[in-house]
């Protein structure tokens, strides 16, 4: 894969940067100090094993600036074709598009929680340590040696990340918010219905004898568990049995209510594919 290579290549190139000069390039604020030796880089581009990395060894400090000129515009050169490469491969990197920020979102978000699998870790950190890096970019490692046009490409990314970021945010705390809301205070009789039907629990009884012939003892059954009258329940549960979804009377056309339910066992971990 050309972007694996290449991005190899930047770190190995910002490495020979930092050990040129400190005051020059950018390389994580740390202290360095000029060294002897220095790498005259050239490019060299093979079809077959694609990019590769000469270097002729200088001990002459007239040499320095050039070099390091030389080694600073082959970052930038490694970074453009990056940046279009990866989106072609949709290979995932710090500085990608977002549409590779899209599609490895997921992935990435289970391999964090799978490596910091305690209660202080959920999707909500990981969104937040991602947010901080993103309103960072100007402390990106690579962003000193960016190309404007390749530079502008990049801030663009970074801010639909951004956004699409703080979306997902928002979207978890209004579930928390959600869930909240729902432990502490008395639902409704059509949400307490919407609650078990979606835990599958009408679709069991009503299978099962003397609930199969009749609604009405479903009805009485369901008033015992849910403390709502079985004269309220039993319009409720009849187009639910009878899969009767235009009825006005169907719980499930309560949008609303039906969204906040699912929100809140979705959070809880209740998985809705086993009884939809």
């Amino acid at each position: 894969m050309k972007s694996e290579k290449l991005e190899k290549l930047v770190i190995e190139e910002l490495s020979t940067c930092s050990n040129i000069n400190e005051n020059i390039c950018f390389y994580e604020g740390q202290d360095r100090e000029i060294i002897d030796t220095f790498g005259n880089v050239e490019k060299t581009i093979d079809d077959q094993s694609g990019y590769e990395i000469n270097y002729n060894i200088f001990k002459n400090e007239a040499h320095i600036k050039e070099i390091l000129s030389a080694s600073k515009s082959l970052i930038g050169e490694y970074l453009e074709d990056l940046f279009k490469i990866s989106k072609e491969e949709n290979y995932f990197w710090e500085l990608c598009s977002f549409t590779v920020y899209k599609d490895h979102y997921n992935k990435r978000l289970e391999n964090f929680l799978f490596k910091n699998d305690n209660e202080f870790f959920d999707e909500t950190t990981f969104i937040e340590m991602e947010l901080k890096v993103l309103n960072n970019l100007h402390k990106q490692r690579f962003y000193d040696f960016l190309r404007v046009p390749t530079l502008e490409l990049i801030k663009k990314a970074s801010s639909k990340k951004i956004f699409f970021l703080n979306e997902k945010l928002s979207m978890q705390k209004q579930s928390d918010d959600i869930v909240q809301l729902l432990d502490l205070d008395k639902i409704s009789g059509i949400e307490k219905i919407i609650y078990l039907q979606k835990l599958g629990i009408i679709d069991f009884l009503s299978k099962k004898q003397p609930f199969i012939s009749s609604i009405n003892s479903l009805a009485n059954i369901l008033s015992i568990i849910t403390s709502v009258k079985s004269g309220t329940i039993q319009p409720m549960i009849n187009p639910i049995i009878n899969n009767d979804t235009t009825s006005k009377n169907h719980p499930l056309n309560s949008k609303k209510n039906v969204q906040k339910i699912e929100t809140h066992l979705i959070k809880i971990g209740f998985d809705l594919n086993e009884t939809n």
